[in-house]
């Protein structure tokens, strides 16, 4: 059998074969395929070649076409098949089909037949060679086996946009943004007649876009400015999409490089407040996409060398910018305008850039505070840029570290690298090295094991410290102190000892090690250096008990890792009752907790609150607050009032199926919520107390166990943001709006105007404070003759609202305040009660600026450290959350003010027109939503 089967084949007029593709290649007109030969092969030509397509289902359909031309590639050892799209066309139905490409031979006694298959080179490059062409849409593919695929569809009978053939044909730097410039296939976009088009750039992996118009160069041609003040801040990639509206429908595809585009003449590079440059690269991704990828630029330290005198510092830098031979070494003073310049000399050796700085030993060495990034200065393009130097050697910091006695303190100046690889110089008080290694309760004791010291550049100094592990009372600095035995830490601190830091019902305590070397003493908290984060969930949790109380205590751990103690002193009988409640399988009752800050009842909580008692009564509804808070005023007429650690707070809270918090739900609740089964198994609700966009905030899905069964947001884009940023599930954020919106409706304003700046996180003293730019461009506005006159003359008052912390460093400066203006500290008067008085807001940052535009009042945003104060960037776009007038000087200010005065403080319809970016809703029924989502997630619960 084998013999004839043998005989057959050797007679068999058929010889089968594969060939592999390499490049592909088509137009409107025709394809061009490159197949790998080798010698063996015989030759093609156009009389003895024709290209066979089969079906790729089991209908058997099955044709054959000329081969246009046949041309031998020979520095590539290939074969260059080209076929005419007429011909295929004319042999295909108006319908959807695949289809395989069989390469036919034929010699004079055989047919050889030769599959094709898709090299890994071609396949990406596959799809971006889609033709459109007499209906048909033919698009270049592959099978699971990679075998050559043809997929055809016929776009005259669809109702559908299921294709856009397009491709970027250049980026261009403006003044103010970069210009990409493409084309599409307009013959098949004039088939789809869609309604709109738009230009959609997207973080990767986010939801949240940024949407332009396109200007139409011609029927084919296209082109879409991004302003630069849109492009992120962060380290970040940018894809970019087409978004086309058809009657209610609205279709996505993404922006294609097909061709090579040379970009070397088109990145960006932006100057950015905290990390020097920002590059903006265009470049094609490995689907032919394109992208954008933004990054903090960097200059590669190879070495660094200082000399004995400390004036002169030498080292070996990369890049690929091109440096001038002179320029300046920047020392960027952290959190703060100084910098320091010294001039650079460079010389460029195999691409290496060798540097040599003399500086100012007096500068830097200096026995105070100071932390100095340092950056290379770059000016392209008649922007100074200021690129960060990066190094990985840690063995700088020894290198390079002097040691210096001032007083009692002991000082290291050093060149380290950072967390994130970047070149800084440092005067600091010799820190501490500590690590947590092990936190237990264990036979009534606090076990606590670890290692501290301080650190020196001899190792020999380490052994003349004293270390001592420290419990304190974070209220009242009450504190215990155990001696150790340098560096390590390993101890049992007695449950009688944690008792004596405790005296509230909720007290914290946190742990700290204190070295003493000579006569420097420094004291830092203890903790791990590798840990995972949340909020509401803790390590170990103890019992000390009484006879009559006792206290749950339980070790958890801040946000950068530090170990703390929390106690929960409470009556035994809660206690018992919790244990309880925890062990039965008694369904809970349909009550509702709500509240904001322990001490607080004026914002969301409040405002929901107030809505359930007006308008359902019968609902059983409690608000929980402190007793002696000043906001109790507020909440007692209501009635249902919890005062927290009381009785009927414990036993009202345990029976509760749903809790509504506008902060961390934690702050209202008896025991810690973990420990509460009907917390676990009840409605969570984020009431938040501000619109989300500017800054980031802690309220993240990863940071809880138990995160918010329902987020509350005012729009779609903010809804969005959360979900990208958050990690929230779409079905967990709902927008609803803020129950404190709903009494902004009613109120009568006077002849006044709100000063209600922001607070900046790096002002940590009052001599930081006094010399800062945010307090002298205040001091100087509030004073300003000219605003003072404008006041004077049309009889308006300035309300200057200052922050609590603010108000802590104003209080002992001697500071005169002019006749119109009225200082007001925090708690003297409700913020919502200013807002809704107020004809005008002057501020910075704040969120507080949402309520002012949803009360159609007018807002001036001054701006004059916007860099600084996003230097991490912001979490929207700057044009969706500052809807008013951004003002960068004081003059500027002052002008926009009285434009403001002549137009009787009428808002600006250009602000109007974009409050949909802001509000979905502009109504009274924020809080009948968040009720409406808390009765529909109840039910889904139940």
């Amino acid at each position: 059998m084998n013999v004839i089967q043998n005989i057959g084949k050797a007679i068999s007029p058929y010889n089968y074969g594969t060939l592999s593709m390499t490049q592909l290649k088509s137009d409107d007109r025709q394809i061009t395929i490159n197949i790998q030969i080798d010698k063996d092969l015989p030759s093609f030509s156009r009389k003895n070649t024709s290209l066979k397509f089969l079906t790729t289902d089991q209908s058997s359909e099955e044709f054959t076409i000329p081969v246009e031309s046949i041309v031998y590639l020979d520095q590539d050892n290939e074969l260059q098949f080209t076929f005419n799209l007429k011909e295929f066309i004319q042999n295909i139905k108006a319908k959807e089909q695949s289809w395989y490409l069989q390469i036919i031979k034929k010699d004079l006694f055989k047919v050889n037949v030769y599959n094709v298959k898709t090299s890994k080179s071609v396949r990406s490059l596959l799809h971006t060679q889609k033709v459109f062409r007499e209906g048909f849409v033919l698009t270049p593919s592959k099978d699971e086996h990679h075998k050559f695929v043809l997929d055809q569809s016929y776009e005259f009978s669809s109702m559908n946009i299921n294709h856009l053939i397009n491709s970027v044909e250049s980026v261009q730097k403006k003044e103010n943004g970069m210009l990409v410039q493409g084309r599409v296939n307009d013959q098949l976009l004039s088939l789809y007649k869609p309604d709109e088009i738009y230009f959609v750039m997207r973080e990767r992996e986010k939801t949240r876009s940024n949407v332009y118009l396109i200007r139409w160069n011609s029927d084919s041609k296209w082109s879409v400015e991004i302003p630069y003040d849109d492009l992120p801040k962060k380290n970040r990639t940018l894809d970019f999409y087409f978004s086309i509206k058809k009657e209610s429908s609205y279709y996505e595809f993404r922006v294609k490089l097909i061709e090579n585009v040379d970009f070397s003449d088109s990145v960006a590079y932006l100057p950015h407040y905290l990390k020097g440059a920002m590059e903006y690269k265009p470049y094609q991704t490995e689907l032919y996409s394109f992208s954008i990828k933004a990054k903090s630029k960097t200059a590669k330290l190879e070495d660094l060398k200082i000399n004995n005198d400390c004036n002169r510092i030498k080292g070996i830098i990369r890049s690929d910018l091109q440096f001038t031979n002179e320029t300046n070494l920047v020392f960027k003073e952290r959190d703060a305008n100084t910098e320091l310049l010294y001039p650079v000399s460079l010389k460029y050796k195999r691409g290496n850039y060798y540097f040599d700085c003399p500086i100012n030993k007096l500068d830097l060495y200096q026995t105070e505070y100071h932390i100095y990034d340092v950056f290379i200065e770059h000016v392209l393009e008649e922007n100074r840029l200021l690129i960060r130097l990066k190094s990985s050697d840690e063995q700088i910091k020894f290198d390079t570290m002097i040691e210096q006695i001032s007083g009692d303190q002991l000082f290291q100046m050093e060149f380290y690298i950072t967390a994130n690889n970047r070149l800084s110089f440092r005067s600091i008080p010799a820190p501490i090295n500590n690590q947590l290694t092990y936190a237990e309760f264990e036979n009534e004791q606090l076990i606590i094991k670890g290692e501290a010291y301080l650190e020196r550049r001899s190792k020999i100094d380490i052994q003349d410290q004293q270390l001592e592990l420290i419990l304190r009372n974070r209220e009242t600095d009450k504190e215990l102190a155990y001696e150790q035995s340098v560096p390590n830490i390993d101890i049992g601190v007695p449950f009688n000892d944690l008792e004596q830091l405790i005296h509230e019902p909720k007290e914290i305590v946190d742990v700290f090690v204190r070295i003493t070397s000579n006569t420097y003493v420094k004291e830092v908290k203890l903790g791990f250096e590798e840990f995972e984060y949340f909020k509401d969930d803790y390590l170990t949790k103890s019992i000390i008990k009484g006879h009559d109380k006792s206290i749950q205590i339980y070790l958890t751990i801040t946000p950068s890792g530090n170990l703390k103690v929390e106690s929960y002193r409470q009556s035994n009988k809660f206690i018992d009752l919790l244990h309880e409640i925890n062990e039965s399988d008694e369904s809970v009752n349909d009550i509702w907790i709500v509240g904001e800050r322990p001490d607080t009842a004026q914002d969301t909580g409040y405002h929901f609150f107030k809505f359930l008692r007006e308008n359902y009564p019968e609902r059983e509804v409690y608000y929980v607050i402190e007793k002696d808070s000043k906001d109790v005023e507020n909440v007692l007429p209501l009635g249902n009032v919890l005062f927290i650690g009381t009785e009927e707070h414990v036993e009202k809270s345990l029976q509760a199926n749903a809790f509504f918090c506008s902060h961390d739900i934690e702050y209202i609740l008896p025991f810690k919520n973990k420990d509460m089964k009907n917390y676990r198994n009840g409605l969570r609700v984020f009431l938040q107390h501000g619109v989300l966009g500017r800054k980031n905030v802690e309220y993240h899905k990863t940071y809880y166990k138990y995160p918010f069964d329902i987020f509350c947001v005012s729009s779609e884009d903010e809804k969005k943001m959360v979900i990208d940023e958050f990690h929230y599930d779409e079905n967990e954020v709902r927008v609803t709006g803020l129950s404190r919106f709903d009494n902004l409706f009613s109120y009568k304003t006077e002849n006044k105007i709100l000063l209600i700046p922001t607070w900046r996180e790096w002002l940590t003293t009052k001599e930081k404070f006094e010399e800062s730019e945010y307090f002298q461009r205040y001091k100087s506005l509030i004073q300003d003759p000219r605003l003072n006159q404008i006041l004077e003359q049309h009889q308006l008052k300035l309300d200057f609202y200052l922050h609590y912390r603010m108000q802590q460093y104003l209080e002992e400066l001697d500071l005169e305040i002019p006749s119109n203006v009225r200082i007001v500290k925090a708690g003297e008067e409700k913020v919502q009660d200013l807002l809704k008085t107020s004809k005008l807001m002057i501020t910075d940052y704040s969120s507080v600026s949402f309520d002012f535009n949803f009360m159609e009042k007018p807002i001036i945003f001054y701006h004059f450290d916007f860099r600084h104060f996003f230097s991490k960037g912001m979490l929207r776009p700057r044009d969706e959350t500052f809807l008013g007038d951004i003002v960068h000087t004081q003059h500027d200010l002052i002008d926009t003010l009285e434009g403001y005065i002549s137009a009787n403080f009428k808002e600006k319809d250009e602000v109007s027109n974009r409050k949909d970016q802001i509000f979905t809703y502009i109504d009274r029924n924020n809080s009948e939503r968040i009720l409406a989502e808390a009765l529909l997630h109840s039910k889904m619960l139940s």
